[in-house]
């Protein structure tokens, strides 16, 4: 287990961060819920059964979210707005970023739920197969786990690392 190098430069973030101050907007939370809620819709339409809309989505769900708040570091909002965070943010995590780096925000929690929720719903939806347990419970560790305080700027066996 590798810890990063804390900076007093890159501990000290911009409240006006682009990449991430949208997450705190009116809707953002209504609009991931809806965004999950119409996944499941259109699998469903396909005519898929419940469980395997549900186990889809969970999957697509973590995954997504994994790559893009735990893996990928930077700011692709920087170049194209006129707040440049001039590279503080460029050895940092879209959740490392979240908040000000500020653990247990509301933001955080609520992201947090969406994992937990979207495992619920599968694990419901697959009439608690123990098979699909084990796979659900594994994604939900590769959701939840990334997000736990103590992990804040860990990079693990020196993947990911600058």
């Amino acid at each position: 287990m590798i810890h990063s190098t804390s900076n007093s430069q890159l501990d000290s973030f911009d409240e006006n961060n682009q990449n991430t101050i949208w997450i705190g907007s009116k809707g953002a939370w209504t609009m991931f819920a809806i965004a999950i809620l119409f996944a499941k819709y259109l699998f469903g339409l396909t005519g898929m059964e419940a469980g395997t809309a549900w186990s889809i989505v969970h999957i697509l769900h973590v995954s997504v979210s994994f790559v893009t708040f735990h893996w990928v570091k930077g700011s692709p909002v920087d170049t194209m707005s006129n707040s440049s965070s001039q590279g503080r943010t460029d050895p940092l995590t879209w959740w490392e970023q979240l908040d000000g780096g500020n653990q247990w925000t509301q933001n955080k929690k609520y992201l947090a739920f969406l994992v937990v929720f979207t495992y619920i719903a599968a694990v419901y939806a697959t009439l608690f197969h123990p098979f699909m347990i084990l796979i659900h419970t594994g994604f939900l560790c590769l959701g939840l786990i990334p997000k736990l305080p103590g992990l804040y700027r860990v990079r693990l066996f020196g993947i990911n690392e600058d």
